[in-house]
């Protein structure tokens, strides 16, 4: 069994999609990670993780809003995909069963 543990910022506003009659909730958590290159100047990448929820916690999705701090767990797929250059990309889905807010405001 796979699982995932991440804390981070989220990107949008979470929202309700319906995908061939299926509901749940979607939103987006950014991970950003700062480092030195070898040239000496620290630089930031951010990895964002799709997230999706079942529709039942639906009563979530207010307290989902951009900027909010959250702690979540669930499990990884990766989707494949061909960008406009022609270039592969994977891209990091988590279906959450579990949200935990870190903090009271967004910061």
């Amino acid at each position: 069994m796979l699982k995932i543990q991440a804390i981070g910022h989220i990107g949008d506003d979470a929202r309700i999609k319906n995908v061939n009659g299926a509901e749940f909730i979607s939103f987006r958590v950014a991970d950003n990670r700062s480092f030195k290159g070898d040239d000496g100047i620290t630089r930031t990448t951010t990895i964002w993780i799709s997230c999706t929820m079942d529709i039942a916690r639906k009563g979530i999705v207010e307290y989902l809003t951009k900027g909010q701090r959250i702690y979540l767990e669930g499990y990884p797929t990766v989707r494949y995909a061909t960008n406009q250059q022609g270039e592969p990309q994977a891209f990091l889905n988590v279906y959450v069963n579990n949200v935990e807010f870190c903090s009271d405001k967004k910061e």
